[in-house]
């Protein structure tokens, strides 16, 4: 800004130090400046002073150099760019975070993840939520299971960084090879991986739905050391907890208070779980209840079920879990496969409300429960 004689650098990276930058300036014949070309200069503690002299004539120019913020979180999907989003929840997803992170979070599109996009991310959101997928190997999308996309993302997470996987993104644990036993089964095979997964275009349903941190709210006999309440964990933090399970055509409720996720109506109920039940067939696991089984695959996958659909009473499936750092690995992953993760419930335009649908207002009332449960884990992970 020659009028004010004033230069701004905004173009260093984060994390520069900008105590020792070498200057280069060009001058016109027979002038000097001050501090000379090829000093070091401090530009940490705000605006410096460069004076320039041509004979008698003397002009002083403040100059700034800014760093860049880190973006300590990115949202990760198969879109080049964030403004080409068009899956409705995804787009929720993004948009909520984006409000509430603001610059310190950045979207990078698989075909450009590699070590230098990665390299200031403490945190990856990966959220999937394809329509109409029959297998397994098709959860996640063709560019996501790229080699170079697959080498970076795991160096990154075996390095320490952690991800959120959401929906149908904890597909994506089978690439970073934490899935216990993986090399003793063929992944179909697998009894640890999560193999219980809906992408159904939809149902009309009039209860509303939600996640409990509370896995055993009958207090049934587990034959287990744990109480199997994580009530007072951080990652339900400013939830509200609600007991109405129906709302239309009679009010009926659960037992016990949950969070509530989703409102009635229209839900698309796509999850991505683990089968606890399902385990039977490992080693070990023969004979034992679901209770003792959970308690077993959280020792051998090094992992804590956080919380179950509102539904579940009896643990035989588990769609919350935290999976801690494990043999050479040193990133943690929170994986959030439940039914009720719900970001957008609006029909879609081919369907036809029924009759007990009462209103015209085709949203999430508890899109606030969704939001803070992602950000807990969010903020959560980047204390680690």
């Amino acid at each position: 800004d020659y009028g004010s004689k004033k230069i701004g650098f905004t173009s260093y990276a984060p994390y520069t130090n900008i105590s020792k930058v070498i200057v280069d300036i060009t001058v016109s014949n027979g002038a000097t400046v001050t501090p000379a070309s090829g000093s070091e200069v401090d530009f940490s503690n705000g605006p410096v002073k460069f004076t320039v002299t041509n004979g008698g004539n003397t002009s002083e120019y403040l100059v700034t150099v800014v760093v860049d913020p880190p973006s300590r979180v990115a949202f990760i999907g198969d879109y080049t760019l964030a403004s080409q989003i068009t899956e409705a929840d995804t787009r929720a997803a993004y948009d909520y975070l984006k409000k509430h992170y603001d610059t310190n979070l950045i979207y990078i599109s698989f075909k450009n993840i590699n070590e230098y996009t990665l390299e200031y991310v403490d945190v990856i959101y990966y959220y999937e939520n394809p329509d109409t997928i029959l297998t397994a190997e098709a959860l996640i999308p063709t560019i996501g299971k790229a080699q170079s996309t697959i080498k970076a993302l795991k160096t990154w997470y075996d390095e320490g960084g952690h991800f959120v996987l959401a929906g149908q993104g904890a597909a994506y644990m089978r690439y970073l090879d934490r899935i216990p036993f993986s090399s003793n089964y063929a992944y179909n095979d697998n009894p640890f991986r999560p193999s219980l997964f809906d992408t159904k275009k939809g149902v009309w349903v009039e209860d509303q739905d939600g996640i409990k941190f509370n896995l055993n709210p009958l207090k049934l006999q587990t034959n287990t050391q744990k109480q199997w309440n994580n009530d007072g964990h951080p990652l339900n933090f400013n939830m509200y907890k609600d007991s109405l399970k129906q709302v239309v055509p009679t009010k009926t409720y659960y037992k016990y208070p949950y969070f509530p996720t989703q409102s009635y109506g229209f839900k698309e109920n796509h999850y991505l779980i683990w089968d606890i039940t399902g385990l039977e067939a490992a080693p070990g696991y023969s004979g034992l209840n679901n209770f003792q089984k959970a308690e077993k695959f959280e020792q051998d996958a090094n992992c804590i079920i956080l919380g179950n659909s509102a539904a579940v009473q009896d643990l035989n499936t588990a769609s919350f879990i935290e999976f801690f750092p494990r043999n050479t690995i040193e990133g943690t992953i929170i994986a959030i496969g439940d039914q009720s993760y719900d970001w957008n419930q609006a029909k879609p335009n081919d369907e036809t409300k029924p009759d007990w649908f009462e209103g015209d207002i085709f949203i999430n009332n508890h899109i606030a429960n969704v939001g803070q449960w992602t950000i807990n884990c969010i903020d959560y992970l980047l204390t680690k």
